[in-house]
């Protein structure tokens, strides 16, 4: 955009540099995030009831969404993650384990494989616009691939944070 468009916080007074006050990089708008199993197609997650959006301000992207698996999938397994693709923007490459995010409501999800008790994260790579939802359970160190996990009428709501470098 050009200098001097979008929303101005001028500063009266004495040595202001009226274009570090101006807000010309914001963005808001809707995308489409998809489910898959770690190294399979698509079509093994199917999914219903999709609702996303964001808001990028400078290099900062924070998204949330709603994404819900129509049918359960096939090919889970425990050596497999559950992923979730087609954020908005590429993030950074800066941070060693990519950008985690606590903020994930799962409702619906099997039991079956790690039990009730844990809680999900998301974590988003580096230089991608995917990453893996993963469980963290409260009997086990570390996390759990979340594929055996995905069950028909799961749902995710989630939010995340995340850098650009754009």
């Amino acid at each position: 955009s050009e200098s001097g468009q979008g929303i101005n916080f001028h500063a009266h007074g004495s040595g202001t540099n009226i274009d570090s006050n101006v807000l010309d990089d914001y963005e808001i708008g809707k995308f489409t995030p998809y489910f898959k199993i770690e190294g399979r197609d698509v079509s093994n997650s199917p999914v219903d009831n999709v609702d996303a959006t964001y808001v990028k301000v400078g290099q900062m992207v924070t998204c949330h969404y709603t994404i819900t698996c129509n049918g359960n999938p096939t090919n889970a397994a425990t050596t497999r993650a559950w992923e979730i693709r087609g954020f908005p923007f590429q993030s950074k490459n800066d941070i060693s384990n990519g950008y985690i995010s606590a903020g994930q409501r799962v409702d619906g999800y099997s039991t079956g494989t790690y039990g009730p008790d844990g809680y999900f994260l998301f974590r988003i790579f580096n230089h991608s616009t995917y990453g893996r939802l993963e469980f963290i359970d409260s009997n086990h160190t570390g996390t759990r691939n979340a594929s055996m996990m995905m069950a028909d009428n799961a749902t995710v709501m989630g939010t995340i944070t995340y850098q650009t470098d754009s």
